[in-house]
């Protein structure tokens, strides 16, 4: 069959077709034309347009197909390739976003759900100084990133470490969000806590404490080192107004503290050893003191969500007692019967009377000893109950002779969280209720033989020795008959030295 000649129309281009060799787009493959492919093959002769196609010896010349595979390699490679750049990049981003938030930064642009996140990674690997980095500014400024980490490494030996932190859906109200979390450690397992965030020029940052516990175990810290430095008005500042009211001054405060030092030794250390957090975010801490002997201390704090927790109660009950007992004793040098009375318990006040009528028994008392000058506490003893104890020390009397010192014992209940009064007191083992006075048990016999004494003394005719210069003298006051002379000068010395 013949064709009539194309003419050319200027739209062809001519192409230079090369040898076609097998390949995988126009030849099939399978068994028979893999074993034809074992032995090398010569190439079909092709004419170069516009040369007569040996396919057509008497037709007009045929352009060969376009080479399309080799167009679609090209195309393909470089789709290829272009894909692969795409990959790396978003992999390399994604791996920088990775990188980034497992290190605890979060990015301006991140929401709050991402910065709770990656604060949960922070604490879980224990890097508390990269979670202390995910802290707004307002919240960094209350607590030192040293103390944070520390604080944070305390609560992990005590709770367990960090086994998992799981974030929920952020609530987000303008420039504040919350986040419910729930933390897990290994010992003190689940805890659902909510954490509080701001947003501000560097993303959204933690503007309250993650952990409930963290206000009260930076005020036991700084409580800690004041007491065991000796800094007692860095320790009175921790305490809540309330608390500094029932204890005095700051001074009164680091006074009856030195008191304590005195009796029961210098404290040389102190150790957080746990805190008990309630749902109102009040707190209960535990301390132990190391002095001569170990101390154990309870110490009862405020809520706070940042800053310090003020200390609700006085964290060494003997304090109160030391304050009640400090006043007891400036109220009867003053004379001052009314205050002195008022430091008993309504039972021991039943007891004694009224306020004149332990006015009149001390002064009674200190007829032969004169009048209290001073006293000194010493040890105080809690009982099992934590309600009440004993304090022991010394009251002076001043005679006109010397001073004389008696031995005391009160004994204290607590009639409020932060009030302990006495239910009792002795004087040279002489109990206030059982003697008719707080001081007429143990002194009145002294009072009876020093009188008698005189009496003695004052008969110069059966003694041969006493003298009366002035009948003025002699009066039944153990002081003026004690200044007659002779034999019975000699014998009220022996009894002073006797009732010292």
């Amino acid at each position: 069959m013949s064709f009539p000649h194309a003419e050319d129309d200027g739209l062809t281009t001519p192409q230079s077709t090369p040898a076609l060799y097998d390949d995988a787009l126009t030849t099939p493959h399978g068994p028979e034309s893999e074993a034809n492919l074992t032995e090398p093959q010569e190439p079909l002769a092709v004419s170069v347009w516009p040369m007569t196609s040996p396919y057509t010896p008497d037709g007009p010349p045929l352009a060969p197909p376009p080479p399309l595979r080799a167009r679609r390699g090209v195309v393909r490679a470089g789709v290829t390739a272009v894909s692969a750049l795409a990959l790396l990049a978003v992999m390399g981003g994604v791996a920088f976003v990775a990188t980034h938030r497992a290190g605890g930064v979060a990015g301006v642009n991140d929401s709050a759900a991402t910065t709770a996140g990656s604060y949960c990674r922070a604490v879980q690997g224990a890097n508390y100084a990269q979670g202390y980095a995910l802290w707004d500014a307002a919240l960094t400024a209350s607590l030192a990133s040293a103390d944070y980490v520390a604080l944070g490494k305390d609560l992990d030996a005590q709770a367990g470490t960090v086994s998992g932190c799981v974030v929920g859906k952020a609530t987000t109200s303008g420039t504040t969000a919350t986040v419910p979390v729930t933390l897990t450690r290994q010992t003190a397992g689940a805890q659902t806590l909510t954490w509080h965030l701001s947003r501000g020029a560097a993303g959204w940052r933690i503007s309250e404490y993650p952990e409930p516990s963290l206000a009260a175990r930076a005020t036991l810290r700084r409580y800690c080192a004041a007491v065991v430095g000796g800094q007692y008005g860095a320790a009175y500042a921790l305490l809540a107004p309330t608390v500094q009211g029932h204890l005095g001054s700051s001074d009164t405060y680091a006074s009856v503290a030195g008191e304590v030092d005195a009796a029961a030794g210098k404290a040389n250390g102190c150790t957080t050893t746990g805190v008990d957090t309630a749902a109102d975010g009040t707190a209960t801490g535990h301390l132990t003191l190391s002095r001569n002997a170990g101390d154990d201390e309870t110490v009862t704090l405020a809520a706070a969500t940042t800053g310090m927790a003020a200390i609700t109660a006085s964290p060494d009950v003997s304090l109160l007692s030391r304050i009640t007992a400090r006043t007891f004793c400036a109220a009867l040098v003053k004379k001052d019967y009314n205050t002195a009375f008022a430091q008993f318990t309504p039972s021991a006040q039943a007891a004694i009377g009224s306020a004149s009528a332990f006015g009149d028994s001390v002064g009674t008392a200190t007829r032969l000893t004169g009048d209290i000058s001073g006293c000194h506490a010493g040890d105080f003893a809690l009982n099992a109950d934590n309600q009440s104890g004993t304090l022991s020390g010394k009251v002076t009397t001043h005679a006109f002779y010397g001073d004389l010192t008696h031995g005391t014992v009160l004994t204290m209940v607590a009639t409020a969280p932060d009030a302990w009064l006495i239910d009792d007191a002795t004087i040279d083992g002489q109990s206030l209720s059982n003697g008719g006075g707080i001081f007429g048990g143990a002194i009145a016999p002294g009072y009876t033989a020093t009188n008698a004494l005189a009496q003695r003394g004052n008969a110069a005719s059966d003694e041969g020795h006493a003298q009366i210069i002035s009948q003025g003298w002699v009066n039944h006051r153990a002081k003026n008959a004690l200044r007659i002379g002779g034999q019975g000068v000699g014998h009220a010395r022996r009894h002073r030295r006797h009732l010292g």
